[in-house]
């Protein structure tokens, strides 16, 4: 039970009470100063009400009954003591010594007694210039009124000290307002110099029309100055710079979902890199590629991702989720020299993404609806609800990509006079390389210095603890392949792309009753091998592969249209697959050639070399691949990537 005298004033949720009795059950009354209503509080939820903040016991008994409890100003009775002036507190120093000596000695408090009284403290204490008897009364009442115990009653009130009342005409100052709402509260961003002098212009034009004695003076700069200044910064901006800027400026950062287990969230969005890169076969500059990445906001450990030179759509959101609910057992057989496993695999509970077409379409939302993930939206222009994905494209930024050469840096003032496209060097294949490598035994065996614990650490305990959520079947991910097109079904199977599909699974898809026309067909951007036809019947999808396998092994969307260029302006007529295989070859003496003559040029195509070498011996299935490399390649093809979002990232139509 504290003891708190009667008339203390109290402070509860704002609004200002007295201690009015405490009652024999122990509970504390207290009388609202404004209304007189009563609140009754147990000692409990007094002590509670003081711990949580919401009850502050003021040490100042002056203020009035309707008076705001805190104001916004610099008040001493409030601030922290250890912060304030040097000055302010010497003098409070210098205060409390002389009440603590006087309270011992318990001299009656009269001008007459308290004289020879303080002469002699003041010697004591080697003060040349001893108090006034009227102040040390002063001093002595601020003290008991704050209990005796706070020696911050003693601070001077030196804030309070200088005019108070404006000296400028109230006319005056209302023309300012007004100049200051109508052309200072713009985006043309109005200095306060043109607004100065449109308020003396305003005054000019009121003198000329009245005589002298009715004249108003004009203001000086520091006048308008002072005025805007008093304005919220927070309106000031808003008004300025719109809304989004003020809420970046001043509204705290939020937290987005939080994780309290692997895969629970993981948050998905893109980013152009910061490189330059150079053809597989021919090093000549390409360009910038795109990266789209999945982190696991928990252990903050990279689950899956998908480079290429294509923009950011739908399949590249469908790509990267695939290589992230796969396993990543290829990355031993591809990469032998990196030391550490990547076991990131499985199906994430919810995705944070924003507010990009890509995530909108229906094709996205029905992929994860089937596959049992939850998408949340970021708030619009809310960078930190991803906050774990977009600190991890600077650290890949910084880390990686800015000791490469041909790094395009963050910014054009870093750049200097590097020349990025002259510098290039590497080439997407390599650039899948290094991103493993770093990924793999850099960047989520690293301990950050805020957790404490690397990612890879933390995913191994939390897989541990939780476990993971395994997809039901391979054939469930076939909804993330990402292309989508209608075409005719015939005896010969299905033609897209110049290429065509067939087995015999195309007598059961064409022996269904009332069969349509047109099916529906799915395809992977990373993978021609193989497309995937709708059955009218059971709407599931059947596998159809390529009648040409060594030339679609392997082959990406965007390398398949570089071939179909290359060959239109070769054979200037009808195109066939084996027009494409010549193309193919041509390709491949090329390579030779370059081999041959360059060491560089040999490292760099050698993975290559023997994909296409190794091409007769692959096996059809569903290869657990990584992200496909993609090169980028305009087409007037309908289901081109650039085409604007419908269903699905693209939709070919038969012409």
């Amino acid at each position: 039970m504290y003891r708190i005298p009667p008339g203390q004033t109290v402070h509860v949720d704002g609004a200002a009470y007295r201690m009015h009795t405490i009652t024999t059950e122990g509970r504390y009354v207290l009388e609202n100063k404004a209304t007189r209503a009563p609140l009754p509080l147990s000692s409990q939820e007094f002590s509670a009400r003081l711990a949580a903040g919401t009850l502050e016991l003021d040490p100042s008994q002056a203020m009035a009954a309707n008076a705001p409890p805190v104001g916004p100003g610099f008040d001493p009775v409030r601030a922290d003591f250890y912060s304030l002036p040097g000055a302010l507190k010497e003098t409070a120093d210098r205060r409390h010594r002389y009440i603590e000596a006087l309270q011992a000695l318990s001299v009656p408090k009269t001008e007459t007694l308290l004289r020879p009284v303080l002469a002699k403290l003041a010697a004591g204490f080697n003060d040349s210039q001893p108090p006034s008897p009227r102040s040390v009364i002063r001093w002595l009442s601020q003290w008991e009124q704050a209990g005796g115990r706070d020696i911050r009653a003693l601070v001077p009130s030196i804030h309070k000290r200088g005019n108070r009342l404006r000296r400028v005409d109230s006319d005056v100052l209302d023309l300012i307002e007004t100049v200051i709402d109508e052309h200072y509260y713009r985006q043309e961003k109005t200095t306060t110099i043109a607004v100065h002098e449109l308020v003396c212009g305003r005054l000019k034009a009121h003198n000329d029309k009245r005589p002298p004695a009715e004249h108003l003076p004009f203001p000086s700069l520091a006048t308008v100055r002072r005025a805007i200044a008093a304005r919220s910064p927070y309106e000031v901006m808003v008004a300025r710079k719109g809304r989004h800027a003020a809420d970046r400026q001043f509204i705290p950062v939020q937290a987005g979902p939080p994780a309290t287990r692997p895969l629970e969230v993981v948050e998905i969005d893109h980013t152009p890199l910061d490189i330059t890169l150079v053809d597989d076969f021919t090093g000549n500059v390409i360009g910038r590629p795109t990266m789209t990445a999945a982190i696991d906001k928990f252990s903050r450990m990279i689950v899956g991702f998908y480079i290429g030179y294509e923009p950011a759509g739908t399949h590249t959101v469908m790509l990267c989720l695939k290589h992230a609910i796969l396993t990543k057992q290829y990355v031993r057989e591809r990469y032998p020299e990196i030391e550490s496993d990547w076991p990131c695999e499985g199906l994430p509970t919810t995705i944070v993404v924003d507010n990009g077409p890509e995530f909108h379409s229906d094709g996205f939302r029905s992929a994860c609806a089937q596959l049992g993930i939850n998408i949340t939206y970021a708030p619009g222009r809310s960078p930190w609800y991803k906050s774990a994905i977009e600190r991890f494209f600077g650290n890949q930024n910084t880390s990686l990509l800015h000791q490469v050469p041909g790094n395009t840096f963050s910014r054009s003032a870093e750049r200097g006079d590097y020349n990025s496209e002259k510098q290039a060097g590497i080439s997407l294949t390599d650039l899948h390389h290094i991103v493993h490598l770093w990924l793999i035994d850099y960047y989520s065996q690293r301990i950050p210095r805020l957790r404490g614990r690397s990612p890879i650490e933390t995913w191994t305990k939390g897989v541990e603890m939780h476990g993971l959520t395994p997809p039901r079947s391979a054939a469930d991910l076939d909804c993330l392949v990402g292309g989508y097109a209608r075409r005719k079904l015939t005896r010969r199977g299905i033609e897209i792309f110049n290429l065509v599909y067939c087995n015999e699974r195309v007598f059961d898809l064409l022996n269904r009753p009332s069969q349509p026309d047109m099916v529906e067909v799915r395809y992977d951007h990373g993978d021609l091998s193989y497309i995937l036809v709708q059955d009218s019947m059971t709407r599931t999808y059947v596998r159809l592969p390529a009648l040409d396998p060594d030339y679609t092994t392997g082959l990406t969307l965007a390398q398949h249209r570089i071939i179909q260029e290359q060959t239109r302006r070769r054979i200037q007529g009808q195109m066939s697959v084996g027009d494409l295989s010549a193309t193919r070859l041509t390709i491949q003496s090329k390579i030779d050639e370059m081999v041959s003559g360059t060491a560089s040029l040999r490292r760099r195509t050698a993975k290559r070399i023997k994909r296409f070498q190794n091409t007769e011996s692959a096996q059809p299935g569903l290869p657990i691949q990584p992200p496909p490399v993609a090169t980028p390649m305009p087409s007037n093809d309908p289901a081109s990537p650039t085409e604007p979002l419908r269903n699905w990232v693209s939709i070919e139509t038969e012409s």
